[in-house]
């Protein structure tokens, strides 16, 4: 519905992200907190899993292409340099809160904003390193915010999946461009403010499937 509508998902990433990581924070709210936690005490293990994320959103992103050409060397290329940012600046910001925790630095790689298989496909490079810089930041208040109402969200699903996910919907909407992609759309600093729209109705309330009248 959604893609006739004209909204952009290179992969599903709207259902297995931002769809998801806020059902997640339902399920969290509803469910309540366990009644033993333990907290990341296993770094090699952490960094291990998210090197092997890292490595599958290649065939992810690039492989969602099915095909081998300009399209998906540029979504190859996006996915690395969002991630490498995001993981950078929310370093950066943690250093100016608190002291950084490999922990903490492996999120934003696996933010669905910074590796995102939406925007990948359709944005230049220069907007694949903005996307990365913003998903660090906001991702990074997300669980700060998480951590202070203290959701027992183990995996940090709504923070890093949910916010990242609606973040990249919305920034799709801002920097996509044909030039890119001629098959995807122009976003708002290209001159079009009706993909951004659509990009930001889906983001909030996608449209209803219109239902079927009985012969």
């Amino acid at each position: 519905m959604l893609a006739h509508w004209g909204v952009l998902d290179f992969a599903g990433g709207i259902v297995v992200h931002a769809i998801a990581g806020f059902a997640a924070l339902a399920s969290v709210i509803y469910v309540g907190k366990r009644r033993i936690v333990d907290a990341p005490h296993n770094l090699p293990l952490i960094a291990l899993g998210t090197g092997l994320l890292w490595f599958g959103w290649y065939g992810f992103n690039a492989g969602s292409e099915l095909k081998v050409d300009e399209i998906t060397a540029t979504a190859f290329l996006n996915t690395d340099i969002a991630a490498s940012f995001a993981a950078i600046t929310w370093l950066f910001v943690e250093w100016g809160t608190r002291r950084s925790r490999t922990s903490w630095a492996c999120s934003p790689a696996r933010s669905p904003d910074s590796r995102r298989s939406r925007p990948r496909r359709y944005v230049s490079i220069d907007s694949a390193v903005i996307i990365g810089v913003a998903s660090g930041v906001v991702c990074y208040y997300a669980i700060t915010l998480k951590n202070r109402f203290q959701w027992d969200d183990a995996l940090d699903v709504w923070g890093v999946h949910g916010v990242g996910g609606f973040l990249g919907i919305v920034l799709l909407g801002v920097f996509a461009s044909k030039s890119i992609n001629p098959n995807g759309a122009t976003g708002l600093i290209h001159g079009s403010g009706t993909f951004f729209g659509k990009q930001l109705a889906a983001a909030t309330e996608p449209p209803s499937t219109p239902s079927r009248s009985r012969s």
